[in-house]
């Protein structure tokens, strides 16, 4: 379906079709897992498990990474627009972004970050954002919380809005305040256009 969707070339296909294959490993690793205990004694057995598991926690971790991609990807989607594209997770991440509480969660974040940054304490941990950055669009990012906790945002907005606050890759990590400032008048008008 993605390949249909976006063709053979985007980055989520290949994306998906490594989740499938590691899947198909995983599979496979626990039907030698299970037939080594039910077939295998003693010493063998138990390292025949220990390596399965150690596989195990290699193909869980690749699994993470790509699934952490996987989300990248479809929230670049659902911000150029393309929420509505027929896959499953699309579909997962929009009405997660829609929710409410993930709204509100987002809203606090935004809050968070603002007040870090207007009463930095000297025991406190060293912000990943830069402070005097966070400090010159205060107001800017004040309105973007009051926005995600209004009646109707747009998902495109929060997607970017996740986005910005989950990527070290977004202005909001930056040094500069004029490419946040961009990114923020981007989301302020992305949650306040009708769907």
């Amino acid at each position: 379906m993605a390949e249909a969707s976006l063709g053979a070339g985007h980055a989520l296909v290949g994306v998906l079709g490594h989740v499938e294959v590691v899947f198909e490993q995983m599979v496979l690793v626990t039907g030698v897992q299970a037939a080594g205990v039910l077939m295998l004694s003693g010493r063998i057995r138990l390292s025949l498990l220990i390596a399965a598991a150690v596989v195990q926690l290699a193909l869980l971790s690749v699994l993470a990474a790509l699934r952490l991609r996987t989300r990248e990807l479809c929230l670049e989607l659902i911000v150029a627009g393309r929420a509505s594209l027929p896959l499953a997770c699309i579909g997962r991440l929009r009405r997660r972004l829609l929710d409410p509480h993930t709204r509100e969660g987002l809203a606090k974040s935004v809050d968070e970050v603002v007040e870090l940054a207007a009463r930095p304490r000297p025991a406190a941990p060293r912000p990943l954002c830069d402070v005097r950055v966070i400090r010159a669009v205060a107001p800017e990012l004040s309105q973007i919380a009051s926005l995600l906790r209004g009646a109707h945002p747009s998902v495109r907005g929060v997607a970017l809005v996740d986005w910005l606050l989950s990527s070290a890759a977004t202005p909001l990590y930056g040094p500069s305040a004029e490419p946040l400032r961009r990114e923020l008048g981007r989301a302020r008008y992305l949650l306040t256009v009708r769907q």
